[in-house]
């Protein structure tokens, strides 16, 4: 393992350590093998300080701002195209300062706010759920629109008839990376059934935020996470600033990405660019 030494008296050095291959002694139990390897990790000097050394999981962030982002949709009108931003800026400065901290876990749930019907999550999740009741429901459901698409039941604005692909529902899960982009682009290719038009323009700009993050849904290496993320953000800001009715809930998210982005300043990990 090579790792860079940042308490060395002459600054940055580059330090080469075995951490593997070495001879297990006794059970392969996980108390002993926890102990085998903190005992590698203090002999070659590295500590297991999360103050020092911890980098947030890349996919846990990207969710938790996609998570805020989706959650400010059923808090915060998106009517009006210029929005003011000035109570916002009173709680998160620019840096992402968080002036009153937020408990990530508490809120990076699954938008399931089931008692509220006038959000527009909890209608798809209600409506995603009744398609996955069963297996009857759901061949059911696959039955309806193929009955609709030969008797021409489907309209698009225009009054002109479509043809519904019958896909299986998919539900979104908080585990699962990029499950409620897949669900509302599954939904907005049904239509019709549950939402009414300035709805189903919700849910498409709730896509167009998700697509920035899942332009390419891959985890970046260790190396490529702090640019990635940086990438994100710049992507978000853009998007916040061409469509400005979405302002709100993305710099909502952009908040966690700014928390989370800052805590990097107080570790000792670096990105160490290499070429010939």
């Amino acid at each position: 393992m090579a790792y860079v030494d940042p308490k060395k008296s002459k600054g940055l050095e580059l330090c080469i350590s075995l951490l593997a291959f070495h001879c297990v002694k006794g059970s392969h139990s996980g108390e002993n093998l926890a102990a085998i390897v903190f005992r590698l990790l203090k002999r070659a000097g590295i500590t297991n300080l999360d103050a020092e050394a911890q980098i947030s999981c890349f996919p846990y962030v990207i969710n938790i701002c996609c998570q805020h982002t989706l959650v400010a949709f059923a808090n915060h009108s998106l009517d009006d195209d210029d929005e003011d931003d000035e109570d916002d800026d009173n709680n998160n400065d620019n840096n992402g300062n968080n002036n009153g901290d937020v408990d990530d876990n508490n809120n990076n749930n699954n938008n399931n706010n089931d008692g509220d019907d006038g959000n527009i999550l909890t209608k798809i999740h209600k409506f995603v759920k009744a398609m996955q009741a069963s297996g009857q429901q759901q061949e059911a459901f696959e039955s309806l629109i193929e009955v609709g698409n030969t008797l021409k039941y489907w309209h698009d604005n225009l009054n002109k008839p479509i043809h519904l692909k019958a896909k299986k529902s998919i539900l979104d899960s908080k585990t699962q990376w990029g499950s409620t982009l897949l669900m509302l682009i599954w939904l907005l290719e049904c239509r019709r059934f549950l939402l009414m038009d300035k709805e189903w323009s919700h849910i498409a700009d709730m896509v167009g935020i998700l697509l920035h993050v899942m332009v390419k849904e891959k985890t970046p290496v260790l190396a490529g996470a702090i640019p990635s993320l940086k990438r994100f953000m710049s992507r978000w800001e853009r998007h916040a600033e061409m469509v400005p009715r979405l302002r709100a809930p993305i710099k909502l998210g952009l908040k966690f990405a700014y928390k989370y982005y800052q805590r990097m300043d107080n570790t000792t990990a670096y990105v160490i660019a290499m070429c010939e």
